[in-house]
């Protein structure tokens, strides 16, 4: 799916609010009082209160195009100055200007951000305030991506004090400001793509003259915005007020949209599946559940895994005797893509195979009865039932499978596998996959936590999540211990002679990560690398994805919440306790988070820690029948 066409706007007076519209702007910021208005405040006794706006402090009255207006609010209010009037002042006419807006049927106003972080939380009550009164109106505070300062997470720390402080209100949004020399370092840049950034601001200044003398920007600030344009925020150039520098001329609009539709084309997974950036969705229970349709149809779209599937097939058929006839069991086997890949795999080896189809949900099964019929010339058998209850009275040569699920083994795939392994040829035979791997690190996600929080529901942060991640930035340096492995399953598994009760497929880990920069934990990212056969691989890792299945998006990483943000500070360890359990009739994860300050001579002091989540698996587990 591919993204919106970016909204641009300009800032812009009452007066040239409709020559701006036709210049081929999208919206005008429009200031809302006028400096008379600063004049009156500024002649007040304290005791006095601006209890009206006179006529001559109004600068903006409703307009037919009040939908492409977003107001200004005052440039002089100083919601964190040291001098408690100015403060006091300042709420009183913000709190004025916000109220006219929304009488004016504005959807947002545009505010300025924080300048002295020593009263920073003084800025977040006078917001909160705004937020929880009446007005149903978002609050759009600039930040510049970096203030100048040593610290280069300093704005963003403001911004995270003020967030936390106003508990994630959704109405309460980013406009990031792009300076005209911004060079902030990736960390930074990728920091802030996490947040909920609804707005880009410009200044026209930053913009250089091409050798045809139109405006463009500088590589790093186009490189930068170039990432920022993923999230489909408004677009807002400032600075036009000075006639004889940039004047209200299209020339801007134009070249920011061709900016746009210039972008290299979008990820395969983003072309497919766009619609489903950071929308949480629960893990599918395939054993105790009949998968719909479209959810098969979905699944079968991805050419790169049924590629592998393939391959691995092919190899493994080319690795036995060539007069020898291979039994195959596509058990799963849903409306039959891996059959499709076993009967390819056949003929490209030129081997002889007797294919079987297993399938528990009734609905598939009358497709693959078509199928056969149609498609196979009936020389697939097919078999109904529950792959861990399948007697056939024979032995299988290959087992091939797709149970996998957004961290490998959450979907239950051991438990399934373990319980048809008995028709496997105890020599010889194979199963596709043999083996996969969980990885995970820590993320912040302001936006799925929310996401998260925002459902209502009293278990929301005991489950797990597959989500197509977008809004997520790694609190874990980028460095080979950014995705740490949890565990591994391997198939054929000899344990299961041993243990009772899926004991063998209890486990236990502990991963630790570095945070080198500041940040907010909101959970953790899950991946997975499975292995088919030999050096066949499906990968969902970011860092062996392309090596090992690029462009392959039939899985979704899986977002593991923590019910309380803990926030990280810079060159502190993040430790992650992760179970995954078992009683024998379901099975579901438990996990908890700790983080410490690590001193230069080794030792360690904690910080904070989250409760156990999901404990017992009251709140989330998987059904094993």
């Amino acid at each position: 799916m591919a993204s919106k066409a970016p909204t641009i706007g300009i800032f812009s007076s009452k007066e040239a609010i409709y020559l701006s519209l036709q210049e081929g702007y999208d919206f005008v910021g429009v200031r809302l009082s006028t400096d008379a208005l600063k004049q009156r405040v500024e002649s007040l006794e304290p005791f006095e209160r601006v209890q009206e706006f006179l006529d001559s402090e109004i600068a903006y009255h409703p307009e037919e195009h009040v939908n492409k207006v977003i107001g200004l609010t005052s440039e002089w209010i100083e919601l964190d100055s040291n001098d408690a009037l100015i403060a006091q002042r300042s709420e009183e006419i913000l709190m004025k200007e916000v109220s006219f807006a929304s009488y004016c049927g504005l959807s947002s106003v545009l505010c300025n951000g924080p300048k002295n972080s020593d009263n920073i939380m003084q800025y977040a009550r006078s917001i909160l305030t705004l937020l929880n009164s009446s007005f149903n109106i978002s609050l759009i505070i600039q930040l510049p991506i970096e203030n100048g300062h040593e610290d280069f997470f300093d704005s963003w720390k403001m911004w995270n004090t003020i967030r936390t402080s106003c508990d994630y209100n959704p109405r309460l949004q980013i406009a990031l400001e792009l300076p005209p020399s911004c060079s902030p370092p990736i960390e930074l840049v990728n920091r802030w793509y996490a947040e909920p950034i609804s707005m880009v601001s410009i200044s026209c200044m930053a913009f250089v003259p091409n050798p045809a003398g139109y405006p463009v920007l500088g590589r790093k600030l186009r490189a930068i915005f170039s990432l920022y344009i993923r999230l489909n925020p408004k677009v807002f150039l400032w600075d036009s007020n000075v006639p004889d520098k940039v004047g209200e001329s299209p020339d801007y609009s134009i070249y920011m949209k061709h900016l746009f539709d210039t972008q290299p084309p979008a990820p395969l997974v983003e072309e497919f599946a766009g619609g489903y950036k950071d929308y949480l969705q629960i893990p599918l229970q395939p054993l105790s559940h009949n998968l719909e349709n479209i959810t098969y149809e979905i699944f079968e779209r991805d050419p790169v895994k049924y590629a592998q599937y393939e391959q691995a097939i092919f190899t493994a058929l080319n690795d036995r005797e060539e007069s020898s006839v291979t039994r195959i069991a596509v058990v799963g086997a849903g409306r039959g893509p891996l059959v499709d890949c076993a009967l390819r795999a056949a003929i490209s080896s030129a081997r002889t195979v007797d294919i079987i189809a297993l399938e528990k949900n009734s609905n598939a099964f009358a497709m693959l009865l078509l199928r056969n019929r149609q498609d196979w010339a009936g020389k697939v058998t097919l078999v109904f039932g529950d792959m861990r209850e399948w007697n056939p009275g024979y032995k299988v040569d290959i087992l091939v499978s797709e149970l996998l699920g957004s961290m490998a083994d959450n979907e239950l795939s051991p438990e399934c596998l373990d319980g048809v392994q008995r028709v496997l040829n105890p020599v010889t035979g194979i199963s596709i996959p043999s083996s996969y791997t969980s990885y995970i690190t820590p993320i912040m996600s302001p936006k799925l936590w929310s996401e998260a929080r925002n459902l209502n529901d009293f278990f929301a942060f005991s489950r797990q999540y597959v989500v197509l991640m977008n809004s997520v930035d790694f609190l874990a340096p980028d460095d080979e211990f950014r995705f740490q492995p949890l565990w591994s399953f391997h198939h054929p598994n000899d344990e299961t002679r041993v243990y009772s009760k899926n004991q063998h497929n209890l486990r236990y880990a502990v991963a630790r990560f570095q945070a080198t920069n500041p940040g907010v934990l909101h959970g953790f990212a899950g991946y997975f690398e499975a292995t088919l056969y030999k050096n066949i691989s499906l990968s969902t890792l970011p860092t062996t994805m392309e090596e090992k299945s690029p462009d392959m998006f039939s899985w979704f990483p899986i977002y593991v919440p923590v019910e309380k943000p803990m926030y990280i500070p810079e060159n502190s360890q993040l430790e992650l306790h992760i179970w995954r359990m078992t009683d024998g009739m379901r099975v579901w994860l438990e996990w908890a988070a700790n983080t410490y300050l690590v001193l230069r001579n080794g030792s360690h002091i904690h910080l904070s820690s989250t409760q156990i989540h999901n404990a017992s698996g009251k709140g989330f587990s998987c059904l094993m029948h």
